[in-house]
């Protein structure tokens, strides 16, 4: 994939190519638009291009460079700082970082789509006036009434349960009434999926039929969890927590230093624990910090912390992981200590210091040297100990950081879901039907939700992979585990490869939803088995009313993040264009393509053709001189890219208005009630994906209605389909130029063109034959040991050229390259190097037909460092130390700067 990320060792690919560079004086910045008009080059006496793309495209690239940058000893800074500094603002609180591909074009077409939506701009009006597409906007008015969102709460979620007969919400819970299965499937129905998921996929064996798909439970079904909440949300770097997990003597010896160095008038230092409630802090935690809007941006914080230098700089530099460190907590926390107080305590506390010092190395974790350390610089306005000093400034390791964010977003997850549990329950459900359902004798609802937590929430977050397993199996290639029912069920535990799955009504589940097409003896992937025989094994050991609260749990807090949670308007338009999109893609795509035209999509698809019959041949070459390969495998390699399809722009469906409106018909949208449309999608979508089943697979209709749609910017390579796909959004500034010179589009849709195309031949495509099947024999499996070897030497090459450290807080991070990343580095290597010679060849074919080679105004460069400049921009930037570090563990590809 190449966008959703970023991705290599073209960055000092990059460097190795491009000489010197001089770029005089940078006009004011040109807003690029989405214009559907295609104007024809105009030959100038200079071969200068003076169409109006031309200028844009000029000023773009002057705007975004810095001058003052050597290229030859940074080319990023060179070609993206002028754009950083233009952007740098747009990351905070609500935004993780901001790139040109990832944000800036998304943001262009979504603002397009908004508009559309608001109806603020006008297309066909007999598209109108038609009833499904009326339902349309009913939809997104729906999701922008924030009045009644909020008037209704969480009341439509509970709402919808009493519906349900699996569920007993709202009366007394009996034991013998509940099905778990029964209650997994109409969860299922409505797109949640707490325990695990089931869907379907192109079977890679058989790529003509459905696969149903057993995976990891879906967690916000609009957004990433993890992304959602170091968005929305301060990550409570928790002190106590953190001493929790060190050595206990050393807990001690920090408590008494603390005790004695803290204010007498102080009754507790931020972070410690008062006798008060650690049991109710852990089921009701206060978060008080993040509905007073006074929580740190952890992100460019503009709080001035008038503290000691180090203090401002690592603040400054990097804001804070902790949840107390506001201005209002270092107000408290800045006491007017009389020199006789601090006195008092002085020689013991250095007794205790000289103590602490002696284990600090052998014993003290970096997370609570960080903790001691803020304690230090926030509470005694004084440098650290030099042991201290030394023991924070050593660089932690990437991942452990990592560890430490995602440790906390867990813990906090899943303290609010208790609480927003807690929270949609009447105070007579609490007594009488919650409480009521817990066994223990004389139990409260603080006894009941903390048993909740320990027997049923907690472990089930705690079996399920992390999104950096599901990563490193997706890189690894080893998420197709096949099984057939019947293995499944068998019971066969003494082969570790073969869950056991108990629990759970397994054909019942799966025929409820496919249908009798489903047969004991089709294919089941199972993505993850270890997972599932965990969960077996837990619902196993668990009573009945937990397993039933704890799903309603899930539910309810899923529902919130989803569809009852309102942010301000700005971030509500955002969110509202998002749902639309995802729940009512066909009927977005439609109303889109009318905006944007038929002769603009015709042009795109135009000029796509004519790049790829560049960039295959130059791949064909290339492969055709590989000494390396046999003949066999040099025959095997050169069908699969002869077979390679593409699709670019949109299909020809998205221009039937019966097709989006056949998908709409049986809909009910009401313009007042959020929840209920969006349920009511919810389901329509799942039935639509499970009665797919019964069909052969249509790998166009696959793509576009179940994969992405023409609104989406990204470009991708599908194995079992071997096509790459490229949506219409995809051509925007700065990867699509109209009307321009062949340099600028040679520069980038030829690299993503090439970059797709090695997918079909890295160590995951080469188990792919020329028809979409995995297939271990055929004929470019052999290569795998070599390629395998040639990726280890550019894999090494990279890795020993890196070197990045990011300040977090008080740490330094120790950035670091790892083999997730092989792939992607692999195929940007290439596709640089492809299309490069792809865009040579053009050139000698145009000075041999004598057709003239256009360069654009106010640029002093050469053809060749165009090239590369406009190679790079799109991958330009605000990545923060805190967006590197999530990226390098989430992503397949590198941060974009590295890229």
């Amino acid at each position: 994939m190449l966008l959703n990320g970023k991705a290599t060792f073209a960055g000092s690919l990059l460097l190795c190519f491009v000489q010197f560079i001089n770029i005089y004086a940078a006009p004011n910045q040109i807003t690029t638009d989405s214009s559907n008009a295609v104007e024809e080059l105009p030959c100038s006496s200079s071969g200068v291009c003076l169409t109006a793309e031309c200028v844009r495209s000029a000023a773009y690239i002057l705007d975004s460079v810095d001058p003052t940058q050597d290229p030859c000893h940074d080319f990023y800074r060179y070609a993206c700082g002028g754009w950083v500094a233009k952007n740098e603002h747009r990351t905070g609180a609500n935004q993780l970082y901001y790139a040109a591909n990832v944000n800036q074009i998304p943001d262009l077409v979504n603002q397009e789509i908004k508009v559309l939506l608001q109806r603020k701009r006008k297309v066909s009006q007999a598209f109108y006036v038609s009833s499904s597409y009326r339902q349309l906007f009913d939809f997104y008015d729906s999701c922008m009434n924030t009045e009644a969102i909020e008037q209704n709460g969480s009341a439509k979620a509970f709402e919808w349960l009493k519906k349900l007969k699996e569920f007993q919400v709202g009366r007394a819970f009996n034991a013998d009434k509940w099905n778990l299965t029964a209650a997994l499937i109409s969860l299922m129905r409505v797109n949640s999926a707490p325990l695990f998921d089931i869907s379907l996929d192109v079977d890679p064996s058989n790529p003509k039929h459905w696969a149903v798909v057993i995976s990891v439970p879906r967690q916000y079904g609009l957004e990433a969890s993890l992304m959602h909440r170091l968005r929305q949300h301060v990550i409570p770097a928790s002190f106590t927590r953190r001493l929790k997990k060190s050595d206990t003597t050393l807990q001690a010896m920090i408590r008494m230093i603390l005790d004695r160095t803290r204010p007498a008038n102080e009754n507790k230092v931020p972070g410690s624990i008062d006798k008060k409630s650690e049991d109710e802090e852990a089921a009701y935690p206060s978060d008080d910090s993040h509905e007073s809007g006074e929580a740190v941006d952890r992100f460019t914080s503009e709080k001035n912390y008038e503290k000691t230098p180090a203090m401002v700089e690592s603040v400054s530099t990097s804001p804070s992981l902790s949840g107390e460190t506001t201005s209002q907590d270092l107000e408290e926390m800045d006491p007017k200590q009389s020199s006789s107080e601090q006195d008092e305590g002085e020689e013991e506390s250095n007794a205790v210091l000289s103590q602490m010092e002696n284990e600090a190395h052998e014993n003290l974790t970096a997370a609570v040297a960080e903790s001691l350390a803020n304690y230090f610089l926030l509470n005694l306005n004084d440098s650290l100990p030099d042991w201290l000093q030394d023991l924070v400034d050593q660089p932690i390791p990437r991942s452990d950081m990592y560890k430490i964010l995602t440790e906390e977003v867990a813990t906090e997850r899943k303290l609010e879901l208790l609480s927003n549990l807690g929270d949609s329950l009447t105070e007579w459900e609490q007594e009488e039907v919650f409480t009521a359902a817990c066994p223990e004798a004389g139990a409260g609802m603080d006894e009941a939700m903390q048993l909740l937590d320990r027997s049923f929430i907690g472990p089930v977050e705690k079996i399920v992979p992390s999104k950096r397993e599901v990563l490193v199996a997706e890189q690894a290639d080893s998420i197709y585990n096949a099984y057939t029912l019947h293995t499944l069920i068998s019971h066969k535990i003494n082969n570790p490869k073969i869950p056991h799955l108990t629990g759970i009504q397994w054909h019942y589940l799966i025929t409820s939803l496919l249908g009798d097409n489903f047969q004991p003896n089709n294919t089941i992937y199972v993505y993850f088995p270890e997972h599932l025989s965990n969960l077996s094994d837990l619902l196993q050991t668990t009573e009945p009313w937990l397993q039933h609260w704890g799903l309603i749990g899930f539910y309810i807090n899923d529902m919130i993040h989803e569809l009852i949670s309102v942010e301000d308007r700005e971030n509500r338009e955002k969110k509202c264009i998002e749902v639309t999109k995802t729940v009512l893609g066909e009927a977005v795509t439609h109303l889109y393509l009318q905006h944007v035209g038929q002769e603009r999509i015709r042009y795109i698809k135009q000029q796509f053709e004519e790049i790829l019959a560049w960039v295959k041949p130059t791949l064909a070459e290339s492969l055709r001189a590989a000494a390396w390969l046999s003949d066999a495998e040099r025959a095997a390699a050169l069908r699969k890219l002869a077979s390679v399809g593409s699709v670019a722009g949109a299909s020809d469906f998205h221009w039937d208005t019966t097709h989006a409106e056949s998908l709409m018909r049986n809909l009910t949208i009401q313009k007042n009630d959020f929840f209920s449309n969006a349920m009511e999608l919810y389901s329509a979508f799942r039935k639509l994906l499970f009665g797919l089943y019964a069909k052969p697979v249509d790998h166009q209709n696959f793509i576009w209605e179940l994969t992405t749609q023409p609104f989406v910017v990204n470009a991708f390579f599908v194995q079992t389909s071997n096509l790459m796909v490229f949506p219409e959004a995809f051509f925007r500034t700065p990867y699509f130029h109209t009307a321009a010179p062949d340099v600028l589009n040679f520069a980038t849709v030829a690299t993503a063109i090439s970059h797709e195309l090695f997918h079909a031949f890295e160590l995951s495509g080469l188990n792919f034959n020329h028809e979409g099947v995995k297939d271990q024999t055929n004929k470019l499996s052999g290569l795998e040991a070599r390629l395998r070897n040639v990726s280890a030497c550019y894999h090494s090459s990279l890795v020993d050229s890196f070197e990045e450290v990011v300040r977090m807080q008080l740490n330094n991070v120790q950035l670091s390259i790892d083999n997730v990343t092989v792939n992607e580095n692999l195929a940007d290597i290439f596709s640089i190097r492809n299309s490069l010679w792809s865009y040579e060849k053009l050139r000698v074919h145009k000075r041999q037909k004598q057709n003239a080679l256009f360069s654009l105004p106010s640029l002093n460069i050469t053809d060749d460092q165009l090239f590369f400049l406009s190679a790079a921009q799109p991958y330009c930037s605000v990545l923060p130390p805190l967006a590197k570090i999530i990226l390098m563990e989430l992503d397949e590809h590198l941060p974009n700067d590295i890229r």
